[in-house]
């Protein structure tokens, strides 16, 4: 308990407010927080850089690196003292190559970890020597000019909750609500958190596919409500990013007004100033979009990272293939046609013929790019092969209210998104032979029958609209060439 109370006494100055951030007299409180991967994050300030569970070093589409594609590069923070945490041994969480890596190209970094967690990886421990620090739950320490509290997560290993030049971080590692039966320790743990708080940024768990998310996203709730951080970043999603935006509508729903701060690509970075976490300006207002797709066509492989940077929103592990992107192709502009009435704004789309892409293991050659008049741009990748599409369209259509609506949405939908390089065309939908139903949980289910889709080959489609109206899913059968 003395240490506890010497940990409080140093952490937060006397009398600081839950919520109001844990600024002391005289301290600038300010960093900058780049979203790497998955759960990894970069925080930088004055003089500190804090990486918390960093899995890969890969380049970013496009053979990006640094900081700005999620990727570290040393080269560009010299003279920071660095610590990095890595909160248990999972492959999402933990990846010893890359540590070791780490210790060579940075002679300042220190490794805080579970203790016996570096013993278990074929010398990691002897290869990190003296910068090894193994932490234990509940033991306070200062390493490198941050101060840190290890909590047990529920699922393995530790959640940290770090102080460093007056911002105090926590990251929760796999700590998360991940059943009933965990609600007190689950609700323990964050109690230790609120006991040493106030927090300025809190870095939370959550699961993309898991079968109890209503009790992760709850107990993520809880935890947020509980703690009243300054923001909240929602993370571990598996790259299905747009679950955060899910979880951000779910905070609201059940009355927690913590602000929520929600990644939308690897490398996107954030500024913590005053108590407020705020995405970086992307620079995306005034840039000339169609010069950056003809320039993509003469092979700069740098445009899909650019496009993506300001799209907010992209492919979350795409197989990339420079020497194919640098190869000839064209650009065609999709006007938006008798659907244009489903846009929430003026926008223009173009399809990119010739590129090589992947979502996972599945290869695409078409590119669909939306690029709204206000900057925002949206990307949507088709595959040839099965029809699947990573659609990040929701933000060009308005809700839906009404099954007229939902035909009209659905049909630019399909406009957009499906392309068949063999059938030569942009499917063009007639609404007025397609059908929408109430959906099973809410919203609508827009079916748009071959005989209603300019490619008669098609099967029956399908395009699912959420109970909040905005789109949910778009399903296309495979294409039937003989």
């Amino acid at each position: 308990m003395a240490a506890c109370a010497a940990f409080c006494a140093s952490f937060f100055p006397a009398g600081a407010a839950c919520g109001q951030g844990s600024g002391e007299q005289g301290t600038v409180r300010k960093a900058t927080v780049w979203f790497l991967d998955h759960s990894g994050f970069a925080v930088r300030t004055a003089k500190h850089f804090l990486v918390f569970d960093c899995r890969t070093d890969d380049p970013a589409p496009g053979g990006a690196k640094g900081l700005a594609a999620g990727v570290i590069d040393f080269s560009e923070i010299r003279d920071l003292q660095v610590v990095v945490f890595v909160s248990h041994g999972h492959g999402d969480h933990f990846n010893p190559a890359l540590l070791r890596k780490w210790r060579k190209e940075c002679p300042t970094a220190v490794f805080v970890m579970p203790k016996g967690l570096a013993g278990m990886s074929r010398g990691l421990a002897q290869d990190l020597g003296a910068r090894l620090v193994e932490a234990e739950s509940a033991r306070i320490e200062t390493v490198g000019g941050a101060t840190f509290l290890p909590i047990t997560a529920t699922d393995d290993g530790l959640g940290y909750l770090v102080k460093v030049e007056g911002v105090a971080l926590f990251h929760s590692g796999d700590h998360a609500l991940w059943a009933k039966e965990l609600t007190a320790a689950f609700e323990g743990e964050i109690g230790k958190v609120k006991e040493h708080g106030p927090v300025d940024i809190a870095f939370l768990a959550l699961h993309s596919d898991h079968p109890n998310m209503d009790f992760v996203f709850r107990g993520a709730v809880w935890a947020a409500d509980a703690l009243k951080p300054a923001a909240v970043v929602p993370m571990h999603l598996f790259g299905k990013l747009g679950e955060g935006d899910k979880f951000a509508k779910i905070m609201k729903e059940r009355n927690c007004h913590v602000p929520c701060v929600v990644p939308k690509a690897r490398g996107q970075r954030f500024e913590f100033d005053s108590g407020v976490l705020r995405p970086a300006e992307s620079g995306a207002e005034g840039k000339d979009w169609t010069a950056m797709l003809k320039a993509a066509c003469k092979g700069d492989a740098a445009f899909l990272a650019q496009i993506q940077e300001a799209a907010g929103s992209a492919f979350p592990d795409p197989a990339f293939d420079e020497a194919s992107w640098k190869e000839k192709r064209s650009v065609t502009e999709i006007p938006a046609g008798d659907s244009a009435q489903a846009l929430s704004g003026p926008a223009r789309f173009y399809v990119i013929d010739g590129g090589v892409f992947g979502i996972g293991s599945m290869p695409s050659t078409i590119l669909t790019v939306g690029l709204r008049e206000d900057g925002r741009a949206c990307l949507i990748a088709v595959t040839i092969r099965r029809w699947e599409a990573a659609v990040h369209l929701a933000g060009f259509l308005k809700p839906v209210t009404s099954e007229s609506e939902a035909v009209q949405a659905a049909a630019l939908a399909a406009r957009l998104i499906v392309y068949c390089k063999r059938c030569n065309l942009n499917v063009r939908v007639d609404p007025a032979k397609c059908s929408a139903a109430a959906g099973d949980a809410g919203g609508f289910v827009v079916s748009i029958p071959a005989e209603a889709s300019s490619s008669k080959s098609r099967e029956t489609a399908k395009v699912v609209f959420a109970k909040d109206g905005k789109l949910a899913d778009v399903e296309f059968e495979p294409c039937r060439h003989r």
